[in-house]
């Protein structure tokens, strides 16, 4: 999954639900967009998973951390929003964490956004603005 294509399927589900709710004259009060790294790194402090040395990874399998969220830093990695400035010069895109292909210890890496990959995915964050 490439960077736009996270972002693009953010503003779709975004678009489709408050599209649901306009129709039922309820009032749009939500977006889906991709965390900010901070918002990643928070929910990672909170991944106590415990894991066996033959566990297949799939979405709900295992133990959900404090926050119901699973496998954040062994599933695949994940796009953020934020950006970075390669040691060259260029800007890229920042994904975090690690994945079931590669494990580097380092949960922090800089990828161009054009790039697709089995191990680079992304989580969405749910935004509310309302009451």
């Amino acid at each position: 999954m490439t960077y736009e294509g996270a972002k693009y399927y953010c503003t779709w589900r975004t678009n489709k639900e408050n599209a649901a709710l306009k129709a039922k004259g309820k009032a749009p009060g939500f977006d889906y967009r991709l965390p900010v790294e901070m918002e990643w790194a928070y929910a990672l402090d909170y991944a106590k998973e415990e894991k066996g040395p033959d566990e297949i990874l799939a979405v709900t399998r295992g133990k959900a951390n404090e926050l119901g969220m699973y496998h954040m830093s062994d599933n695949v990695s994940e796009w953020v929003i934020n950006k970075a400035q390669s040691r060259n010069g260029d800007i890229m895109q920042i994904v975090m964490g690690d994945s079931w292909k590669k494990s580097s210890q380092n949960q922090r890496q800089l990828v161009e956004p054009g790039t697709a990959s089995e191990t680079i995915g992304f989580r969405m964050v749910k935004s509310y603005g309302g009451k």
